[in-house]
């Protein structure tokens, strides 16, 4: 498949929960947006284009939050309406829910999507397509796993650290043996390909997964500076990986084909409720 446009597959989302960007960053990075051609900034600074539910409440009845997101729209909150992290039966829900009474339609699905967590390609993505979704992928370095070396999460470094909460997470997500597989020889490929870790996560994701920007699909690439805005699209404008990189990728997906998780939600619950778990030998699935 030839490439396609960057402005109609690359979006940007700026800071974190916790970091506010100030006027002057928002500027700097918006002046890059638009040398780049970009044109989809995901920032309440800037404005609302996608109002999203970011994962399942199963205390509300979802008709009432579908109740409740008709409402905003009807008002002029926001001109789309995503959700992000349910599985297939919720989504179908919400949607048959929003049709039945004619309200806006669920169009936009935000998914956890890399080349380490590729179970939606078969488990949710064709569901979407046949409701007409567009897909928003986000975390195309899977939460920084691919920017690692096996033994910096053996030895619980940084965010890896088994003793907070992030690293409980991350560690419930990725701290398997197959996973550990996959990482080794990612950085063989990177090494053996001159191609960076980000450079080998973002492309493949840019150029060779299941996102096609004629449907509207994009990747989300998260930033807290210009000069990271800068740096990321420098790498997705190097093109397509070579196909032999490709197909070795393909083969490091495979070691977690059967394990991959579907989204961020169900190991984040287990971690603040206190059921997290962190060895190798104790991971659940």
């Amino acid at each position: 498949m030839a490439p396609m446009q960057h402005q109609k597959l690359v979006a940007i989302s700026v800071g974190t929960h916790t970091w506010t960007p100030t006027d002057e960053k928002v500027d700097r990075i918006i002046e890059l947006l638009r040398k780049h051609k970009i044109t989809h900034l995901d920032t309440a600074r800037v404005y609302v284009r996608v109002y999203f539910l970011h994962g399942p409440d199963e205390t509300v009845p979802f008709g009432e939050q579908v109740e409740a997101i008709q409402k905003l729209y009807l008002d002029g909150r926001f001109e789309k309406f995503g959700i992000s992290n349910f599985n297939r039966e919720q989504t179908l829900e919400v949607y048959n829910y929003a049709k039945e009474r004619g309200y806006i339609l669920p169009s936009v699905y935000q998914a956890g999507y890399n080349l380490a967590a590729r179970l939606n390609e078969t488990e949710l993505f064709p569901t979407l397509r046949e409701l007409g979704f567009a897909l928003q992928a986000y975390s195309p370095m899977a939460m920084g796993f691919l920017a690692k070396t096996p033994e910096y999460i053996e030895q619980g470094l940084g965010s890896w650290n088994p003793n907070e909460p992030t690293g409980q997470q991350l560690r419930g997500m990725f701290y398997r043996p197959e996973y550990l597989k996959l990482l080794e020889g990612f950085g063989r490929l990177s090494e053996e390909s001159g191609v960076t870790r980000v450079g080998l996560g973002y492309r493949w994701v840019r150029y060779h997964s299941a996102l096609r920007g004629d449907l509207g699909d994009e990747m989300i690439i998260g930033v807290a500076s210009a000069e990271q805005v800068e740096e990321s699209l420098e790498v997705l404008h190097q093109g397509p990986l070579e196909d032999w990189i490709v197909k070795r990728i393909d083969v490091l997906s495979d070691i977690v084909k059967g394990i991959a998780k579907l989204d961020h939600v169900d190991t984040a619950r287990k971690v603040y409720a206190g059921d997290a778990w962190g060895s190798v030998d104790g991971a659940r699935g």
